[in-house]
């Protein structure tokens, strides 16, 4: 596992071009439901939102409505159940949130919400785990409005983010900690209209997204765009191999993307998976039939075991939407199909949590047809050798916090690029636990030190 701090996430998998003959089906998966929305005034309801889990396995979400003006909330749930709303909407400082809440270096929360603030065009908000709400900033339309994507952050200590509307068709933006705005770029229909996902950072330092429409043939772009603001398009979906990407780009080995379309024509109309090399060379590797799932949408989790788990939002045996695992080479298997009472329509990506389990949530259905929060258990097995979390102790330290194994060695190794990587053991950075569990790594004084990759040389 590598991370670029401060807390970027990077699987290995492996990938080829191989195409499956048709979808299998998983047996004995069991879904449970931790939590069923009310509405308003005293709950939320129709999350749209993935989900966060914190050291603790605490779940942080948002959602779109309810609350005590109907207008969403941000709320965390225990891992047995019990929800707390953080905070409640009112629209000068926000409405209807979108996207999910992302941590920060300094420990709290940061998102996004569709609408309200000072100009009803949405805003970027910082929230602390205890529920101490500040607005970061306002969008007015002509630096863009409706961000519906969750905040990426850099490793500059700034969040990237992309609005889907504004005085053009869609920005991507930079906002540092304090609310310091710049605007990298503003769409058009020829390099992409409607940026809906988050982006994803690639291995050489840049970030890359999609569009929801527009390019040659109006049905979406795969871009690339550094820090600094340097754009580049790299693919253009035609309609035949898919149209109107709705989650975020996954990364995989090879420095390839995994993404998925919502829809399409032809043999793509209920929308397809895909790989692309760094380069742009587009190859469609799946495309969704009806049976086990339709029309794609969220973002795709990596799981530990190297396949990629997604979710339909119609489709399946009762077309209320399904949960599916796919490999890199495109072999599809249907985990799960939704029936109304345990939700319906999962709009929003899933995490794979510490014990190996699915985590997301749904936007309708579940016992008040408000949308619930559902656990998907497909290993009876923890996720060791994993790193939980990363923060700054003393202004100095970077501390590790990893879920580790008994009888294994973890080492620290640190490299200042991918391209190539060159990886060296940090002096003094391991552990050898004679327990399974969570344990800490701790680098003295590198938060000065240059940013980079870090990961876990384990032994045996």
């Amino acid at each position: 596992m590598l991370f670029r701090r401060p807390k970027k996430h990077f699987e290995a998998v492996i990938a080829a071009v191989l195409f499956a003959a048709g979808p299998l089906t998983a047996r004995g998966q069991t879904l449970t439901n931790l939590y069923n929305f009310g509405g308003a005034p005293n709950d939320g309801k129709n999350s749209r939102a993935a989900l966060f889990q914190d050291a603790n396995s605490n779940l942080y979400g948002t959602t779109y409505a309810g609350g005590s003006n109907n207008i969403g909330v941000v709320f965390r749930v225990t891992p047995a159940g019990i929800l707390t709303n953080l905070h409640h909407f009112a629209g000068p400082e926000g409405s209807h949130p979108v996207a999910e809440v992302v941590p920060g270096n300094d420990g709290n929360f940061y998102g996004t919400t569709y609408l309200g603030g000072t100009n009803a065009a949405g805003v970027v908000y910082v929230i602390s785990p205890q529920g101490a709400f500040t607005n970061l900033w306002s969008f007015n339309g002509s630096n863009g409005n409706n961000p519906a994507a969750a905040l990426l952050p850099g490793t500059n200590g700034w969040f990237y983010g992309t609005t889907q509307a504004g005085a053009s068709n869609g920005n991507i933006f930079a906002v540092s900690p304090a609310g310091s705005f710049s605007n990298l770029w503003s769409f058009s229909i020829t390099n992409g209209l409607y940026p809906f996902t988050s982006l994803t950072l690639g291995t050489n330092g840049n970030f890359y997204g999609t569009t929801l429409e527009g390019g040659i043939s109006n049905a979406g772009t795969i871009f690339m765009i550094s820090p600094q603001g340097s754009f580049s398009n790299l693919a253009q979906f035609t309609a035949t191999n898919g149209a109107g990407p709705l989650g975020r780009l996954a990364l995989g080995s090879g420095g390839n993307f995994y993404g998925t379309t919502y829809a399409g024509t032809g043999a793509s109309t209920n929308g397809s998976f895909f790989r692309m090399t760094p380069q742009g060379a587009l190859t469609n590797l799946w495309q969704f039939g009806g049976p086990e799932g339709a029309h794609p949408g969220g973002n795709l989790t990596v799981g530990s075991d190297g396949n990629f788990y997604g979710i339909t939002v119609f489709g399946g045996a009762s077309n209320l939407g399904a949960i599916y695992r796919i490999t890199p080479q495109g072999a599809l298997t249907s985990l799960y199909q939704f029936s109304g009472s345990d939700g319906q329509q999962p709009v929003a990506g899933m995490i794979q949590g510490f014990d190996g389990n699915l985590y997301g949530t749904t936007e309708f259905g579940g016992a008040h047809n408000a949308g619930t929060i559902f656990e998907l258990i497909i290993s009876s097995n923890a996720v060791t050798n994993q790193i939980r979390s990363i923060r700054i102790a003393s202004n100095t330290n970077l501390v590790f916090t990893v879920f580790g194994a008994a009888g294994k060695t973890y080492q620290l190794e640190f490299t200042p690029s991918l391209a190539p990587p060159n990886w060296t053991n940090i002096p003094s950075v391991s552990a050898a636990p004679n327990y399974s569990g969570l344990f800490n790594l701790t680098n003295f004084g590198a938060v000065s030190n240059r940013m980079g990759f870090y990961r876990l040389l384990i032994t045996p």
